[in-house]
């Protein structure tokens, strides 16, 4: 299993998703613009390991 891997239990079965694309797609106030819900940070600038 690859650490940049998070693997998690649905009722149908596992679902795997890479931590980066979790990252990427986080609806949080500290991650969204509240009104318009444009991204707060620039995904080219995350650390190799997010």
């Amino acid at each position: 299993m690859s650490p940049d891997v998070v693997t998690v239990e649905l009722a149908n079965g596992p679902a795997r998703f890479h931590a980066l694309w979790l990252r990427d797609n986080a609806s949080g106030h500290e991650s969204r613009h509240t009104g318009s819900g444009q991204r707060l940070f620039d995904v080219t600038e995350l650390p190799d390991r997010v």
